[in-house]
């Protein structure tokens, strides 16, 4: 079976991006993870913010900050 490499990215107007060799959920996880610490660092998120959320779209391969 063979498994296709996807590179993850957020909205057009951001650099980030992830690649994902593998969909393994520690990886999905991870990913997700990764954009939130971005989102703080470089979007102003606030750490504390628990009702902001990451969206994973598998269809588009995109992530979303949902607030």
């Amino acid at each position: 079976m063979h498994v296709r490499n996807h590179v993850v990215y957020s909205t057009p107007d951001c650099d980030w991006g992830c690649y994902l060799p593998d969909l393994s959920e520690d990886r999905l996880n991870e990913c997700c993870a990764d954009f939130r610490w971005h989102c703080i660092g470089k979007h102003g998120l606030n750490p504390e913010d628990m009702e902001a959320y990451v969206r994973l779209d598998l269809v588009e391969y995109t992530l979303t900050l949902m607030k």
